[in-house]
């Protein structure tokens, strides 16, 4: 008992000093952040324009209470750095290296605009990082050879990141979203990737990725959205994407696969969108496809297909053909869930050809004429009606130009010359008269534009007829100087 009392002073000493301690360390790191912070406000004051202007000893702020600053609320470490707003200028700043004496942060998120340049190695070095978002910014360079184990979230979308995937990405169990779309990545899609179980949206679209798609990726059965568009991915559609049960989104689009469309894609209940456009796919567009209870958009364009469209009983809301270059011998509507309940069904742009089914009148057992049979006639009709007026009309335009015309002469006055009096007036009709219709017999000269007649205009009145016409052997400014040169004799 005496023992116990004599050491209750030393253990009531130890507490005091440990307690002190800790407020110590703790006073010690809570500025070690603070400075942090101000030389990560440094490298984005660029970028950040008011924003952050009150991370600053002189506002009488907290740093824990800066704007986008989180802090633990036992240790008054900073656990997050979160600034949403787009920053006021575009010219990006710099992320300090000094990030990484922040080592408690869970959460960096710098998104639209704030940084540019490369991202320092030193970040990949927070073991307690869960998200990482840093999507729509300027970011350049290839990603590291590690990563936290503890990831959660990476998104680096819409940068310029180039390089491979890095495999090691495999290693990060936690990880949920992973988003590399938008940059210039290349290289095959690593197979470590399907060692992510917990893997929810996989978004990879927009780079340069080539090769097929790993079968590894089977194994990501957590899986809502998958997005490879944009690439230049080959090979067949996976089989296996029927086994991912969970699967909402998938976009295949833009790429070079080839072959059929696997028939276990109508298996993917969940399924909301699926956009396989712009492939060489071709074969039959399987008909479980239109099994797909909850589907919106279903966009094949841009492909080979050809058969019949698929039928089945639940319809898909929207469903997308055209572009298909050899697409349906035979197209099918009656029946037919593409047509039925769509909001949009498409086949423009492609190569149609043979024939084309009209739909029955499903509802009437009588077998009578439905609209698409009634508008066929009716424009048969029409067609063979505008046939015969043509053909009547050409035939009475034959006709006229066949038949003999009369000459008949009708008063045309000749122009005399000025001060020119030859005592009889001048018609057509006595220049004809009088040239006898200007017969070879008056006939008294031939020149480059007609011949010249004698004509008695009236007894005793004698003139000569020039007949004017325009000769193959001249041109129009030979024929205007004639004419001139006669007028003035």
């Amino acid at each position: 008992m005496a023992a116990r009392r004599r050491s209750t002073p030393h253990t009531t000493t130890t507490a005091i000093l440990f307690f002190l301690h800790l407020l110590t360390v703790n006073s010690s790191t809570q500025e070690q952040d603070k400075s942090v912070l101000l030389e990560l406000k440094n490298g984005l004051t660029s970028a950040s324009g008011e924003l952050l202007h009150n991370w600053s000893p002189e506002s009488g702020i907290n740093h824990c209470s800066w704007p986008g600053v989180t802090c633990d609320a036992r240790s008054g470490r900073v656990v997050a750095l979160s600034l949403s707003s787009r920053p006021s200028r575009r010219l990006p700043g710099e992320l300090s290296p000094a990030v990484s004496r922040l080592t408690e942060l869970k959460v960096l998120s710098f998104p639209s605009g704030w940084i540019g340049g490369q991202l320092p190695q030193e970040l990949w070095r927070l073991q307690h990082l869960e998200v990482l978002n840093l999507a729509g910014n300027y970011l350049r360079g290839s990603l590291p050879a590690t990563f936290p184990k503890g990831l959660k979230t990476l998104d680096l979308s819409g940068n310029q990141f180039s390089g491979g995937i890095p495999p090691a990405l495999g290693s990060c169990a936690a990880l949920r979203r992973l988003r590399l779309s938008s940059n210039l990545f290349g290289g095959a899609i690593p197979p470590q990737i399907g060692k992510l179980a917990n893997l929810q949206v996989l978004e990879l679209s927009g780079n340069k990725l080539i090769g097929v798609v790993p079968p590894e990726l089977r194994h990501c059965r957590s899986l809502v959205k998958m997005d490879l568009s944009r690439n230049f991915l080959r090979g067949q559609v996976p089989s296996y994407l029927s086994e991912l049960k969970n699967m909402e989104f998938l976009s295949l689009s833009g790429n070079n696969f080839s072959g059929e469309v696997p028939s276990g894609l109508g298996q993917l209940r969940s399924l909301k969108f699926l956009d396989l456009s712009g492939n060489s796919l071709s074969g039959d567009v399987p008909i479980d496809l239109a099994a797909l209870q909850n589907q919106t958009a279903l966009l094949l364009d841009n492909n080979k297909f050809y058969e019949e469209t698929p039928a089945a009983t639940s319809p898909p809301v929207s469903s997308v053909l055209d572009g298909n270059i050899s697409l349906v011998t035979e197209v099918t509507i009656d029946v037919n869930p593409f047509a039925e309940h769509a909001e949009l069904f498409t086949v423009s742009g492609t190569m149609i050809s043979k024939r084309v089914l009209e739909e029955e009148n499903s509802s009437s057992g009588s077998g009578g004429l439905g609209t698409t049979e009634i508008a066929a006639i009716a424009s048969a009709s029409a067609v063979i009606v505008i046939l015969l007026v043509a053909i009547t009309l050409c035939i009475c335009l034959r006709k006229c130009k066949l038949r003999p015309s009369s000459p008949s002469f009708s008063r045309r006055e000749v122009k005399v010359f000025d001060n020119v009096d030859i005592g009889a007036p001048l018609t057509y009709e006595t220049v004809v008269r009088a040239t006898g219709n200007f017969t070879a017999s008056n006939c008294i000269g031939t020149g480059g534009f007609g011949a010249t007649y004698r004509a008695e205009i009236a007894p005793g009145v004698l003139v000569a007829i020039k007949r004017l016409a325009i000769g193959k052997q001249h041109g129009d400014k030979e024929f205007q100087a004639e004419v001139k040169i006669l007028g003035q004799s």
